[in-house]
């Protein structure tokens, strides 16, 4: 369960709110995505009352730690949500900032056809490594 969003924002034309965060298992129960960039969606109600909401996904797989995930969120006017962070991203490299795109229109039809809790493809990212000029 993530108890704290660095990035909460309404992130679709009816309000529903998505927060980003790094997955801290405060519940002490496991959790497959334990120090990845994840991300929340439901209703405002569901983070007031304290529910699981709609979904709970990982967004990128940080592999070093819990050095990750003080993310920017942006809301584009077509309703693409990005999310901005850093993490190691892959292993035996030093960290670099990675960005992810989707919308929630996205993520609702992928959960159609997904088990729950499986995360959601990586279908855009862009990358800027230290290494990369």
């Amino acid at each position: 369960m993530v108890c704290v969003f660095r990035a909460v924002t309404p992130a679709d034309a009816r309000g529903r709110p998505f927060g980003v965060d790094e997955d801290v298992d405060k519940a002490g129960v496991g959790s497959p995505f334990e120090g990845d960039c994840v991300a929340w969606a439901g209703s405002w109600d569901d983070l007031v009352l304290g529910r699981p909401g709609q979904y709970y996904i990982r967004l990128l797989d940080n592999r070093r730690g819990w050095d990750t995930t003080y993310p920017g969120v942006e809301v584009l006017p077509d309703g693409t949500i990005v999310v901005t962070t850093y993490g190691t991203w892959d292993a035996g490299r030093p960290p670099y900032i990675r960005s992810v795109r989707f919308t929630l229109a996205d993520l609702d039809e992928r959960a159609r056809g997904r088990a729950a809790g499986a995360p959601i493809p990586q279908a855009h990212r862009s990358d800027r490594r230290p290494d990369a000029e």
